[in-house]
């Protein structure tokens, strides 16, 4: 394969290639992709690794997942956090607990909304703490935001009223059940 040999001079050739890899997955793309991860030049194409190897994730890829996990580019953390986002992989929420810790807050929140999509409640604290840190993604962004997220895995809605969240989460913290589609 291209990728591999190191062919595409080009980076959005490079980009294009990873992305159709990742679309049309394969068990025989692991290698490729992981390889890509950690080598390619450019951070973006190992994001798109990451992210496919992330949403793919299987006993085959678990091990590199890990190790992206810890990659110094955090665009490539992020990837993966975002990536097992909804997994039904039993060792998704394994790889991202310890993201929750993360030194960019953009990670943070990836795999607090990880873990809280994967029914996990400890991620709740980790994203309502990020909120404090303004994003587009922490205001009305073409109807994509933070807040319909957790609206949507959490079963109630306060809007854009950051306040709001932070008041519920203290007073349900302790009793909060996820709405039945979204237990573990």
């Amino acid at each position: 394969m291209a990728l591999k040999s190191r062919a595409f001079a080009s980076e959005y050739a490079r980009k294009m290639a990873v992305s159709l890899v990742g679309t049309f997955w394969t068990k025989e793309a692991i290698p490729i992709l992981s390889q890509t991860m950690i080598e390619d030049k450019s951070e973006e194409i190992r994001y798109y690794s990451a992210l496919a190897l992330a949403i793919n994730l299987s006993t085959d890829s678990i091990d590199i997942i890990k190790q992206g996990s810890k990659s110094d580019s955090e665009l490539v953390r992020y990837a993966i956090a975002k990536g097992l986002q909804e997994s039904t992989n039993p060792f998704a929420l394994e790889v991202v607990v310890p993201m929750f810790n993360d030194e960019s807050f953009y990670v943070q929140r990836a795999a607090g909304l990880t873990a809280i999509s994967l029914g996990d409640k400890n991620g709740i604290p980790i994203v309502l703490e990020t909120l404090k840190y303004e994003t587009l993604d922490s205001d009305e962004n073409y109807g994509d935001n933070i807040y319909k997220k957790l609206s949507t895995y959490l079963g109630v809605d306060f809007g854009l009223d950051k306040q709001a969240w932070i008041n519920w989460w203290a007073i349900v913290k302790d009793e909060f059940k996820f709405p039945v589609h979204k237990e573990n």
